[in-house]
């Protein structure tokens, strides 16, 4: 039996086979769930009594055949778990890193974490900024970096950033973002230059593309992003020419309230009381 969910899941295939869940129950524990060949193992991540979890949904990714789940605590700190084995470690990136603690609601770490040649990586929005974490294997530390003054550069000094950040992982990390005035951004580390960001306002490029959701990631191949728009579902599929990489398709779908990824890189869609899946 599960027990009783408060928080939305996210979800990671595993590699051995079966599937890793994680989600926070309405005891404020962060729980893991292995599930292969019809076997449901689950761990609680959060075992400290001052470390209750907000309702926001945790992130999780694999790397080096440890799982990292990341989450909110109530008191607004951001905690990172690698589970390795039957071993659970835990950090509060927060302090490691003298960064803000999160406020309002809101906030949600599904498809925010990722795992890239970079290294398992987080995003995390903190207030009108963008901040990425990401793990040093050579101090075994995690370091964060406010990577929205790069993104200023390009927009302007008054962007606002609402949302959560959807990270995209593999041979090349992205961090994808909304702004209060309806533009979806693309942000890439500039590889000729460590440290440094490049900017790409998609809604520049395609000036009907506003969302009104934060982006999902998925696509087992090429990477495909999908986003609410105006009410329907605009798919984005980066196989196009270098000087427009995104072809977008609008998908016309009545009554979408949310999206969603599953099952190895398939796109769905929250209806009310329905759930529709896409395929193509």
């Amino acid at each position: 039996r599960v027990p009783s969910v408060a928080s939305d899941p996210d979800v990671i295939d595993n590699p051995a086979g079966g599937c890793f869940i994680t989600y926070v129950g309405k005891d404020a524990k962060v729980r893991l769930l292995a599930i292969a060949n019809t076997r449901l193992v689950t761990t609680i991540l959060n075992t400290a009594s001052a470390d209750k979890a907000a309702v926001a949904s945790p992130g999780i990714t694999i790397a080096n055949g440890r799982v990292y789940v990341a989450n909110i605590s109530t008191t607004g700190y951001l905690y990172v778990s690698v589970v390795y084995g039957s071993r659970v470690t835990r950090t509060n990136i927060s302090v490691l890193n003298a960064m803000p603690k999160v406020t309002g609601t809101g906030y949600a770490l599904a498809q925010s974490v990722t795992n890239s040649v970079e290294g398992p990586s987080i995003g995390l929005r903190i207030g009108s900024e963008i901040s990425l974490f990401t793990y040093n294997a050579t101090f075994g530390t995690w370091d964060g970096v406010d990577i929205s003054g790069w993104a200023r550069w390009t927009l302007g000094t008054n962007t606002t950033f609402i949302g959560n950040p959807t990270l995209a992982g593999g041979s090349k990390l992205a961090v994808y973002f909304r702004t209060s005035k309806l533009h979806l951004i693309e942000l890439l580390p500039l590889t000729t230059s460590n440290g440094s960001w490049v900017t790409d306002d998609l809604t520049s490029t395609y000036a009907t593309l506003t969302p009104q959701s934060d982006v999902v990631l998925f696509g087992a191949t090429a990477r495909q992003l999908a986003v609410l728009v105006a009410g329907k579902v605009v798919v984005l599929i980066e196989n196009g020419p270098p000087s427009e990489t995104w072809i977008p398709v609008t998908i016309t779908l009545s009554g979408v309230k949310s999206l969603f990824a599953y099952g190895s890189g398939n796109l769905g869609a929250a209806l009310g009381s329905k759930l529709a899946i896409f395929s193509s």
